[in-house]
């Protein structure tokens, strides 16, 4: 898995019928998700580009499941739209409930385990940030025990430590600063925060 999304077309009558003319279907696509599409004529795919990783993935998605459709028409583009986000937001929940499972955590506001599902989409330093601080919930988890302190406390804030990469591209501040206040807003502990 990478961050950005390219999505490959058979033929140029492919991607012509997918662009639409002068562009139209692609243009709509773009717009409706939030994101800049470009042609590779070299590799005949369309790469999916934008800051919000999960507007990325949502445009890779759509602009995939148009790919597959024989005609295009606004309608059509808005209803494979409407479904991709659905499924996406389902499945970032899931990724999110998941992680906070794996690590034995419970009580999690929705919107932080979703914001962790979230991270599925975001690289930093080419690693999977889902995957980092779920490496990291553990990993401190193991130093609260030998350390003496509540391990669910330190699974729970290596867990948290990096959320605010979700949303760095949406608010104003650095990760280290944004994390904190969302997840102090979502109940979570002094000394989790900290």
């Amino acid at each position: 898995e990478r961050g950005i999304g390219n999505v490959s077309f058979d033929s140029a009558d492919h991607k012509a019928r997918v662009f639409g003319p002068e562009g139209k279907w692609v243009q709509m696509i773009e717009k409706i998700c939030g994101v800049d599409i470009v042609y590779n004529e070299t590799y005949h795919s369309g790469t999916v580009m934008g800051f919000d990783p999960v507007r990325r993935e949502l445009g890779r998605l759509v602009l995939e499941a148009a790919s597959k459709e024989r005609n295009l028409n606004e309608q059509t583009i808005e209803r494979i739209h409407d479904r991709a986000k659905k499924d996406l937001f389902k499945k970032i929940l899931v990724d999110g409930n998941r992680v906070a499972n794996e690590l034995r955590i419970s009580g999690m506001h929705e919107n932080v385990r979703s914001m962790l599902g979230a991270l599925r989409y975001r690289y930093s330093f080419a690693q999977n940030q889902h995957f980092h601080v779920a490496e990291v919930g553990w990993l401190a988890g193991l130093l609260s025990h030998e350390l003496g302190l509540p391990v669910q406390d330190g699974r729970r804030s290596g867990l948290l430590h990096d959320i605010g990469k979700a949303m760095d591209h949406s608010k104003e501040g650095g990760h280290a600063v944004i994390g904190p206040k969302f997840i102090e807003s979502h109940g979570e502990k002094p000394e989790v925060v900290h």
